[in-house]
C-alpha cells in the first residue's frame, strides 16, 4: 500500500564514527510492529574500540489499525506512560499528527525530558512513497539495508589476502577449508608454537621421527610428507602441482603464496587441484594428531587412498560442463557425466588406489 511515510534515522554510535539506519515509516492503515535499536559503544569503555556495543536506545514503535505510538525500553525510563497522558497525547496518534514541516511537535514537557534523544531522529513525510528501509553506509551514501552493506561499515576493512581464492571456494569441503584457512596463517598448534608457552613436550615430527616440527616441517621438508603428496598428485590427475614447486621454494608459507598464484576459475581441474590440496593438509593433521596422541599409524598410500575416495565421493554430484576436460577428469577419477553431473561408473571397479 502506499500512503504518506516518515522517515526516521537512527545511528550506531562507535568510538570513531557514527553509521545512520533511516527507516521511512508509512501512514496507511495496515502497519507492521517495528523495532529499532540505536547502539553505542562509549570511547571512554574498558573494552577498547572492539567492545561489545551497548544499547542506549530501544523503543517499538506499533502501527495497527489504530496507528498508535508506543514507545518501550530505555526511552520509556524518562518517558513515562503518565507524560503522555499529562501531555494530552492519544496512544492512536498517528507520525503525522505530531510532525510539522518535518519537525516534532512533542508537548514541552516530554521535549523537556527526552528532546536530546528525539532530536536525533528527524522525521519526512513523504507523500505516496512506500516503506523501505535503508542504511547511511560510512561514505555518507544511503544504500540498501541488507547485512552485506552493514558488514563493510560496521567491521574494520582488512586487506584481502592472496590465498582466499585457494582456500574459500562454493565446492570446497568446510572442514578441510578451516583447517587449510588455520594452516595458510600458520595458527594449526605445532610444537614450535607450543614451545612458546614454555609447553614440555618433544618437538621432533612424529611423522618422520627427524627435525623439529613446524608448518613449513609437517608440510613441506618432512620426507613422509613429500612422498605423500607424490602419490597424491601420480593418481589425481594434477602432475606437479605441489611437487613441482618443491624446488623453488623454502617454507609452507611460499608454498601457499605459489598456488595462490594460479587462476583459480570454474573449470573442473581448478576445483580438483584446491580439493586435493585441502585435503592433503587436514589428513596430514589428522595423522600428525593420531600418532601423536594414539596408536593408529597409517602408511602413506593407506593416507592417500582415503583421501582420493573422500574426493572421489565429493566430486560425485558435483554439477559440470560436458566439455573436454571433464571428460578427462571422469576417466581419470573413474566417474562418467550424465545429465550435467559426475556419477559414479555403473561396472566400477576397485582401481587399486
Amino acid at each position: 500500500m502506499r500512503g504518506t511515510a516518515a522517515t526516521v534515522t537512527v545511528g550506531l554510535i562507535g568510538p570513531s564514527r557514527i553509521d545512520f539506519m533511516r527507516f521511512s515509516l508509512r501512514r496507511s492503515r495496515k502497519w507492521i510492529i517495528r523495532r529499532f535499536h540505536c547502539w553505542y559503544s562509549p570511547m571512554t569503555s574498558t573494552g577498547g574500540s572492539d567492545s561489545e556495543p551497548m544499547p542506549i536506545i530501544s523503543f517499538y514503535i506499533l502501527f495497527s489499525q489504530k496507528k498508535r505510538i508506543y514507545f518501550r525500553g530505555p526511552l520509556s525510563s524518562f518517558v513515562t506512560k503518565r507524560d503522555v497522558y499529562m501531555a494530552g497525547l492519544e496512544w492512536n496518534m498517528k507520525v503525522c499528527d505530531i510532525v510539522v514541516d518535518g519537525i516534532w511537535m512533542w508537548p514541552p514537557n516530554i521535549w523537556s525530558k527526552a528532546g536530546h534523544v528525539l532530536q536525533l531522529f528527524q522525521p519526512t513525510l513523504k507523500e505516496g512513497v512506500r516503506d523501505k528501509i535503508q542504511w547511511r553506509s560510512k561514505e555518507g551514501s544511503m544504500v540498501d539495508c541488507v547485512v552485506s552493506n552493514m558488514w563493510k561499515d560496521l567491521y574494520f576493512d582488512h586487506p584481502v589476502v592472496p590465498w582466499y581464492k585457494l582456500i574459500w571456494f562454493s565446492q570446497g569441503i568446510p572442514r578441510h577449508a578451516f583447517f587449510l584457512w588455520l594452516a595458510a596463517r600458520e595458527r594449526l598448534r605445532t610444537l614450535d608454537r607450543l614451545g612458546a608457552w614454555n609447553i614440555s613436550e618433544d618437538k621432533v615430527c612424529v611423522l618422520c621421527n627427524n627435525g623439529v616440527e613446524s608448518h613449513s616441517h609437517l608440510f613441506v621438508e618432512c620426507c613422509y610428507s613429500r612422498e605423500f603428496w607424490r602419490c597424491l598428485e601420480g593418481v589425481s590427475g594434477i602432475y606437479n602441482l605441489i611437487m613441482g614447486l618443491f624446488g623453488a621454494i623454502n617454507s609452507w608459507a611460499d608454498l601457499v603464496v605459489e598456488l595462490s598464484k594460479y587462476n583459480y576459475g570454474r573449470s573442473i581441474w581448478s576445483v580438483v587441484h584446491r580439493l586435493v590440496f585441502a585435503a592433503g593438509v587436514y589428513f596430514l593433521w589428522q595423522e600428525r594428531n593420531n600418532r601423536r596422541y594414539g596408536d593408529n599409524h597409517r602408511s602413506v598410500v593407506v593416507l592417500a587412498r582415503q583421501v582420493l575416495e573422500l574426493i572421489k565421493l565429493k566430486l560425485m554430484g558435483l554439477k559440470v560442463n560436458n566439455n573436454n576436460q571433464t571428460r578427462r577428469a571422469a576417466i581419470i577419477w573413474d566417474l562418467e557425466v550424465k545429465n550435467g553431473c559426475f556419477v559414479a561408473k555403473s561396472d566400477s571397479v576397485d582401481d587399486g588406489w
